[in-house]
């Protein structure tokens, strides 16, 4: 069970992110039962997280990142309304009284677990002024940091990274642990909001500079929405460290020569393969596995798929994943995994694959690369694993979910 902590009062000066308002207002639904029955399974979430984020900076990213996107969602699937901020160049973000209920007004809101959380972190009482001023300032800076195509959360992470992981978390969990922890989507954010405490206080360092990350994640990733990324071959060519480099609490990782050259020939091939097609990635290293994660959208057969290509380093290999749009219906998973034997037992490389646990279904090949990714290699794997799905896509959806 995770434990929850928070400030207890209603904030004293909610913060106003916008100027015009919306007029919005709306009756608490959450009470102190539901905080706790969310705390028994809040801690699932936890372990999860710390199994699959070993670096305590990526794992505070992903905590923080999904109570923000959790406010989002819920004013989404509540229908409730937005005020829409755009940029010069086309980008989007999403503000108003209805985000900031989930958000700082309540008092269940995240702004008020995170209170509580910094309370207990450091024996503090009085610190609600100290926070708020906190939370003015980045509301303030928000938009203008966010929408500048250098800005990086904590100076190490994109925000369209930063986004793509959580919104891929969300939808990797929802079904088997989001859906079934929370009777309604005004829970989202409180469960999430446990989740990042426990995070916290699992953590070492400076508790406000922890608190300080935490905010700056929560409130942004809160604003964001698809429209707010950034695709164009500007994301592409900036960031020529997280390119080539690993980094462990904000330390490059010394690698060998011989590590350094592999790296550097296989992401140089992967970037002339994004190049000669036109595909816009999104870049995510993985500290603890030595891996990078190239993320990317393909239409395949009429349906959005998401790609992803991890080069590792120890072992060296790389894996092309496709994701199929839709997940399996766990009710037909006996059928489904006969289907699967079927396909798989012609195929010369790669296979369909499906996680009995929440029906995600892939297409993946592994390809020992030991000097280097090599493009004669690559390329033949990835058309032959894109026909594969293609091939296959409308038998797949025999065994769709129900949406």
């Amino acid at each position: 069970m995770a434990f929850p902590f928070f400030n207890r009062s209603k904030p004293n000066d909610p913060v106003q992110d916008s100027k015009e308002g919306t007029a919005f207002q709306k009756q608490v639904t959450v009470t102190q039962a539901d905080v706790q029955r969310l705390a028994e399974n809040a801690g699932r979430i936890v372990a999860m997280f710390e199994n699959v984020k070993q670096d305590p900076a990526e794992r505070l990213m992903l905590a923080a990142g999904m109570a923000g996107f959790a406010c989002h969602q819920a004013v989404k699937a509540n229908h409730e309304p937005f005020v829409e901020l755009g940029t010069k160049d086309g980008m989007k973000f999403y503000y108003g009284d209805a985000v900031n209920f989930y958000l700082l007004e309540n008092p269940f809101c995240v702004w008020n677990f995170l209170v509580g959380c910094y309370q207990h972190m450091t024996g503090k009482q009085d610190v609600k002024e100290e926070i708020s001023q906190k939370v003015h300032a980045l509301v303030k800076q928000g938009v203008e940091n966010i929408a500048n195509k250098d800005f990086m959360f904590q100076n190490r992470f994109h925000p369209t990274d930063v986004y793509l992981t959580v919104q891929d978390c969300w939808g990797g969990i929802y079904q088997n642990m989001t859906g079934v922890y929370c009777k309604s989507a005004d829970e989202w954010s409180v469960l999430f909001a446990i989740v990042l405490q426990n995070i916290l206080l699992h953590m070492e360092g400076d508790p406000e500079q922890l608190l300080d990350a935490a905010m700056e994640y929560v409130l942004y990733v809160s604003k964001m929405d698809a429209n707010s990324l950034r695709r164009d071959e500007a994301l592409q060519q900036q960031g020529e460290e997280q390119l080539y480099h690993f980094y462990e609490n904000g330390k490059k990782v010394q690698l060998t020569e011989d590590e350094e050259q592999y790296i550097r020939s296989s992401v140089d091939m992967l970037r002339d393969f994004f190049k000669e097609n036109q595909i816009s990635f999104s870049l995510t290293n993985d500290t603890a596995q030595r891996s990078k994660r190239f993320s990317f959208g393909m239409r395949i057969h009429e349906e959005t798929c998401r790609v992803v290509i991890r080069l590792e380093l120890a072992p060296r290999f790389c894996t092309i994943l496709f994701f199929v749009p839709f997940r399996a219906d766990l009710q037909k998973m006996p059928q489904l995994c006969t289907e699967l034997c079927t396909l798989n037992f012609s195929r010369r490389l790669g296979a369909f694959m499906v996680d009995t646990l929440d029906g995600e279904i892939s297409d993946r090949a592994s390809l020992l690369c030991s000097g280097g990714l090599k493009k004669e290699e690559f390329i033949p794997a990835f058309l032959s694993n894109m026909k594969a799905l293609g091939d296959q896509m409308e038998t797949l959806k025999r065994f769709a979910a129900q949406q």
